[in-house]
């Protein structure tokens, strides 16, 4: 009788150890909740603020293929910083992304986008060609 009483005992205790889980994990931490100091706040000094660049990067050669597709609408240089702006009308959701907008740097050996640009057949700053525009 002692025996069975010990391994109800057991079993009870497995299943409110599992329950406190369970409800320690799916329970909403509200502001003044118990559980809260563990979120950071945004005005807490252990919670630094980082600035973070939400532009997508886009590979320079990339940036070739969809230049002398004719998807780029303007190429703008600041200093080292290459923004590369997308036609409005191209279909980015194969780049993972709803920006048209993105950064690129050129690659080892290259010295300009303006000649990256000219060796890969696309016209620049032309009538017809991609506009690159340095600040």
């Amino acid at each position: 009788m002692y025996f069975t009483r010990f391994g109800y005992f057991i079993i009870f205790s497995i299943i409110a150890v599992a329950v406190a889980a369970i409800a320690f994990v799916v329970w909403p931490q509200g502001d003044g909740g118990a559980g809260s100091s563990a979120t950071a706040s945004p005005t807490s000094a252990a919670a630094p603020v980082a600035t973070v660049d939400p532009t997508p990067i886009l590979p320079f050669d990339r940036v070739l293929n969809f230049a002398s597709f004719g998807a780029v609408l303007n190429i703008e240089i600041d200093g080292q910083r290459i923004l590369v702006n997308l036609r409005p009308d191209f279909d980015v959701s194969g780049l993972n992304t709803t920006s048209h907008t993105f950064i690129t740097t050129l690659p080892p050996g290259q010295n300009s986008v303006e000649e990256a640009l000219r060796a890969s057949g696309v016209e620049v700053n032309g009538p017809t060609g991609v506009p690159v525009t340095r600040r």
